[in-house]
Protein backbone atom coordinates (compact mmCIF):
# COMPACT_ATOMS: atom_id res chain seq x y z
CA UNK A 1 0.00 0.00 0.00
CA UNK A 2 2.96 2.31 0.42
CA UNK A 3 3.92 4.73 -0.86
CA UNK A 4 0.63 6.57 -0.44
CA UNK A 5 0.36 7.82 -4.01
CA UNK A 6 -2.82 9.64 -5.01
CA UNK A 7 -4.92 7.32 -7.16
CA UNK A 8 -3.50 4.12 -5.69
CA UNK A 9 -6.00 1.56 -4.42
CA UNK A 10 -5.95 -1.92 -2.88
CA UNK A 11 -8.29 -4.55 -1.52
CA UNK A 12 -8.21 -7.76 0.47
CA UNK A 13 -10.21 -10.25 2.48
CA UNK A 14 -9.91 -12.55 5.48
CA UNK A 15 -11.69 -15.62 6.84
CA UNK A 16 -12.49 -16.61 10.42
CA UNK A 17 -15.32 -16.39 12.94
CA UNK A 18 -15.72 -12.95 11.46
CA UNK A 19 -14.84 -12.86 7.75
CA UNK A 20 -14.84 -9.90 5.47
CA UNK A 21 -13.33 -7.83 2.75
CA UNK A 22 -12.06 -4.29 2.35
CA UNK A 23 -11.27 -1.74 -0.32
CA UNK A 24 -9.16 1.38 0.13
CA UNK A 25 -7.98 4.22 -2.09
CA UNK A 26 -5.76 7.28 -1.76
CA UNK A 27 -8.13 10.04 -2.88
CA UNK A 28 -6.09 13.23 -2.60
CA UNK A 29 -3.25 15.18 -1.00
CA UNK A 30 -4.49 17.63 1.65
CA UNK A 31 -2.94 19.86 4.29
CA UNK A 32 -3.99 19.21 7.91
CA UNK A 33 -2.93 21.38 10.89
CA UNK A 34 -1.46 19.49 13.86
CA UNK A 35 -0.08 21.39 16.84
CA UNK A 36 0.24 24.56 14.76
CA UNK A 37 2.12 22.81 11.94
CA UNK A 38 0.70 22.19 8.48
CA UNK A 39 1.16 18.54 7.53
CA UNK A 40 0.96 17.38 3.91
CA UNK A 41 -1.28 14.31 4.28
CA UNK A 42 -2.90 11.78 2.01
CA UNK A 43 -6.66 11.39 2.31
CA UNK A 44 -7.53 7.67 2.26
CA UNK A 45 -11.04 6.23 1.95
CA UNK A 46 -11.79 2.65 3.01
CA UNK A 47 -14.85 0.40 3.20
CA UNK A 48 -14.80 -2.82 5.25
CA UNK A 49 -17.59 -5.42 5.09
CA UNK A 50 -17.98 -7.95 7.93
CA UNK A 51 -19.67 -11.36 7.71
CA UNK A 52 -20.11 -14.21 10.17
CA UNK A 53 -20.37 -13.75 13.93
CA UNK A 54 -20.49 -9.97 13.33
CA UNK A 55 -22.12 -8.53 10.22
CA UNK A 56 -22.06 -5.03 8.86
CA UNK A 57 -19.92 -2.33 7.39
CA UNK A 58 -17.37 0.31 8.37
CA UNK A 59 -16.64 3.41 6.27
CA UNK A 60 -13.46 5.30 7.16
CA UNK A 61 -11.76 8.44 5.91
CA UNK A 62 -8.23 8.89 7.27
CA UNK A 63 -5.68 11.64 6.70
CA UNK A 64 -2.25 10.00 6.93
CA UNK A 65 1.15 11.70 7.18
CA UNK A 66 3.18 9.80 4.55
CA UNK A 67 6.45 10.69 6.34
CA UNK A 68 5.55 9.10 9.69
CA UNK A 69 2.49 7.01 8.67
CA UNK A 70 0.62 8.60 11.58
CA UNK A 71 -3.15 9.00 11.23
CA UNK A 72 -3.51 12.71 11.99
CA UNK A 73 -7.26 12.90 11.39
CA UNK A 74 -10.00 10.31 10.89
CA UNK A 75 -13.76 10.05 10.70
CA UNK A 76 -16.09 7.20 10.01
CA UNK A 77 -19.30 5.30 10.46
CA UNK A 78 -19.63 1.73 11.78
CA UNK A 79 -22.80 -0.40 11.57
CA UNK A 80 -22.52 -3.91 13.03
CA UNK A 81 -24.98 -6.51 14.26
CA UNK A 82 -24.56 -9.86 16.00
CA UNK A 83 -26.42 -12.15 18.36
CA UNK A 84 -25.56 -9.58 21.07
CA UNK A 85 -27.45 -6.80 19.30
CA UNK A 86 -26.60 -3.87 17.08
CA UNK A 87 -23.80 -1.32 17.18
CA UNK A 88 -24.00 1.92 15.22
CA UNK A 89 -21.60 4.79 15.68
CA UNK A 90 -20.08 7.81 14.01
CA UNK A 91 -16.65 8.97 15.12
CA UNK A 92 -14.12 11.68 14.42
CA UNK A 93 -10.62 12.23 15.80
CA UNK A 94 -7.74 14.64 15.30
CA UNK A 95 -4.17 14.38 16.50
CA UNK A 96 -3.40 17.40 18.69
CA UNK A 97 0.36 16.84 19.06
CA UNK A 98 3.09 14.26 18.64
CA UNK A 99 6.89 13.93 18.58
CA UNK A 100 7.16 15.17 14.99
CA UNK A 101 4.56 17.93 15.26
Amino acid sequence: VYPLTVGRDWHGSWKGDVSGDYEAAVASAESVTVGGSHIATRKVFSVTNFRGEFQGRADLTAWIDPQTLAVVRAKGIVHLKSSYGGYNTKFEMSLSSGPSY
